[in-house]
């Protein structure tokens, strides 16, 4: 239940969801703010996954302009770029503070676009949800779908290329994939 929601908000209620599965009621305000402090800790712990610093900083040193086009809030983005002192390589920030639907919507990525000032097509999309994969393609953007723990069983929309990682991948092995795409 929780990977579906990978990558969106919703109106799903853990809440809910607990009683239901235990038949009673739960502490629900001191269970809220439980949760919601594993959560505020597990973002902010949140590691760079294997090769992305690689793609990011190869991209950079190649003259392209990148985004972030993220359904979290803006302060969680910016916090993760600096503590990775990733904050420089990226041109523009579109977040869930920015639009009026997340993703699967492609209102994230269209802001994203407008904001570097390019087209779906002179873009590539990497995404690690099936929301923030629909998203992409409805934008028109080529999408790499990477999965996360959370993602790796759920099923992706057809159209996305997938990797288990992008430890060892170039931007020359990405143009590659993406060569039909242009």
């Amino acid at each position: 239940m929780w990977g579906k929601m990978v990558g969106t908000v919703t109106d799903w209620d853990l809440f809910d969801v607990l009683e239901r599965l235990t038949g009673g009621p739960v502490q629900r305000i001191k269970l809220e703010r439980k949760v919601r402090r594993l959560i505020e800790k597990k973002m902010t712990e949140a590691p760079i996954r294997d090769g992305v610093g690689e793609i990011i900083t190869e991209a950079a040193g190649r003259g392209l302009r990148q985004a972030v086009a993220s359904s979290s809030p803006r302060w969680w983005i910016r916090e993760f770029l600096r503590r990775h002192r990733l904050e420089s390589y990226f041109a523009a920030i579109a977040s869930a503070d920015d639009v009026r639907r997340v993703k699967p919507d492609p209102e994230v990525y269209l802001t994203a676009l407008a904001r570097l000032k390019v087209g779906p097509l002179e873009a590539i999309a990497i995404e690690d949800s099936p929301h923030g994969s629909r998203a992409a393609l409805q934008a028109g953007i080529p999408c790499l779908v990477v999965p996360n723990p959370s993602t790796m069983e759920l099923p992706f929309p057809v159209g996305v290329h997938r990797l288990d990682t992008l430890k060892g991948v170039t931007l020359d092995g990405l143009q590659a994939v993406f060569q039909d795409v242009r």
